[in-house]
């Protein structure tokens, strides 16, 4: 594994079973690690706190699992994040989920063999209830007509939602 000086993390594939293997890897990126690993699509991860993200790497990328962090200790909605990036990001998407519950794990596991299978690339937004209609109403304005998965708490959920 290596770190470039743009931030990005390159991990090659004996680091990725580790990762797999690993007690500390949440169970929903497991299979985003494997389809990684085994069809060798590209993993991207956005956190709430990442500057510009690398226009050029993600233009290049033919098929990958993108997750935007936006649930971390709070949510900060769409407008938290650069424009350049959400947009390009999504007009890039085959598929879009928003995830504003607690995890779905099935979610991360079609969207990672749906990359690796079909060569599509993916996007998964976590976020929190109260950012959920602003990330829907981004991705509706950028990518009318992609695929969309959302998944929100019941009401009486809501309000404990971490």
């Amino acid at each position: 594994m290596n770190i470039a000086p743009n931030g990005t993390i390159n991990i090659d594939r004996a680091d990725l079973g580790n990762i797999i293997a690993s007690d500390l890897t949440p169970r929903h990126l497991k299979s985003v690690f494997e389809a990684a690993r085994d069809y060798k699509i590209g993993f991207m991860y956005f956190p709430q706190n990442h500057q510009k993200a690398d226009l050029d790497k993600l233009n290049a990328a033919k098929a990958f699992v993108a997750i935007v962090g936006d649930d971390i200790d709070c949510s900060m909605g769409p407008d938290h994040f650069d424009a350049v990036f959400v947009q390009t990001l999504l007009e890039k998407a085959f598929s879009i989920a928003v995830i504003s519950s607690a995890v779905v794990e099935d979610v991360y596991t079609l969207f990672a063999e749906i990359a690796g299978l079909w060569r599509k690339s993916m996007v998964i937004i976590e976020t929190r209830p109260e950012h959920e209609m602003q990330w829907i109403a981004r991705v509706n304005e950028i990518a009318p007509n992609t695929h969309l998965v959302v998944s929100t708490p019941k009401p009486e959920e809501a309000s404990k939602h971490p």
